[in-house]
């Protein structure tokens, strides 16, 4: 048949045969090396606006470090020689520091007016736990002067009286990784039990240890203690693969739930002044201490520093002073470079 035939046929070039579909062109070699070149170009295109990206996003994250660290230094107390990864911290009533340096395994005391520290009798600390330290190494000091730490790697708490050389072992039982402590005004001591997820509480003159109402499943790291008994603990949940969310619990005195209160980001510590106003450290390049007053639920930011590297204790003093400690230089005893960051009354 021709192109001509009404019914079509094998010959026919514009009605093909039902069932013979026709073949899409392929492509040719030169076509394809085209095709090649363009998608390389295209992920090269990529990779490199990636890259850019990164290394800007890198290079304003170290900067912002390198301003932090500067704001750090022109805060931080001048002691000579320094300290190496200090955690816990505390002050007295007449304005004297007392720190735990973990990685040296000592407690250290800073009086005021003078720029070297003073090492307290504490012996056979074993401050760090693990090979990644992660304790507080919590320290507390009441008001007659007496010296409390957190022992994490022997599970116990140490009270060092005031002008005494023998620290004593407090009746503290059944103790996994404690960490953070705190007293309140009767001289009553409270401690973050970490790894039974619980927080004591050790009546002054008892041998008897209280547990404290259940934190939810949570585990405790640093508490805090006002004036009307109530206790703050900072707390932490695994809540997805290497991932844990951090929040702030409240328990009223005579209660027997504790309350989550608002959050103020990643909070890490926590401390409480005379007046009632709460503070914790928050993580990342924009945290930084955030205060909270009674009765509000809006936090504040203190001026003065704008994130911290490696935060491991706070406190606050009588006069409202704020004390941050911070590892600038993560490492091992001598390598290690910390800091004793005061900020002033927020």
């Amino acid at each position: 048949m021709n192109r001509d035939d009404p019914e079509g046929g094998p010959g026919d070039l514009d009605h093909p045969v039902a069932g013979h579909e026709r073949a899409a062109p392929v492509p040719s070699a030169r076509s394809r090396r085209k095709l090649w070149i363009s998608g390389g170009i295209f992920a090269a295109t990529v990779v490199i606006a990636v890259s850019v990206v990164s290394f800007r996003a890198l290079l304003h994250y170290a900067h912002s470090w390198h301003r932090n660290e500067e704001q750090e230094q022109q805060l931080a107390l001048a002691v000579s020689p320094p300290v190496h990864d200090p955690r816990g911290v505390a002050v007295d009533a007449a304005g004297n520091v007392y720190v735990a340096d973990s990685s040296t395994n000592r407690v250290l005391k800073v009086a005021i007016g003078s720029n070297t520290p003073t090492m307290l009798p504490f012996t056979g600390l074993k401050l760090s736990t693990g090979v990644v330290n992660n304790s507080i190494a919590g320290v507390a000091v009441d008001a007659p002067g007496n010296v409390y730490v957190v022992d994490s790697g022997n599970n116990r708490v140490l009270k060092l009286a005031d002008a005494s050389s023998t620290p004593t072992v407090l009746p503290f039982t059944g103790l996994d990784r404690p960490s953070g402590v705190a007293l309140d005004t009767a001289g009553n001591v409270y401690l973050a039990d970490s790894g039974n997820d619980r927080v004591v509480k050790l009546v002054a003159g008892s041998s008897t240890q209280t547990v404290l109402p259940t934190t939810r499943g949570a585990i405790p790291d640093a508490v805090a203690v006002d004036s009307a008994g109530t206790v703050y603990a900072s707390v932490y949940k695994y809540c997805g693969l290497h991932a844990t969310c951090h929040f702030l619990l409240k328990l009223a005195a005579g209660s027997d739930n504790w309350a989550e209160l608002t959050s103020a980001g990643v909070e890490q510590h926590v401390a409480v002044d005379t007046a009632g106003n709460l503070y914790v450290v928050t993580m990342g390049e924009a945290g930084g201490v955030m205060k909270l007053a009674p009765g509000s639920s809006s936090w504040t930011k203190l001026p003065g520093v704008s994130g911290f590297r490696a935060p491991g204790g706070l406190a606050v003093d009588t006069r409202g002073n704020v004390y941050v400690t911070d590892n600038q230089t993560p490492g091992e005893g001598a390598t290690s470079r910390g800091l004793i960051v005061k900020l002033p009354t927020g």
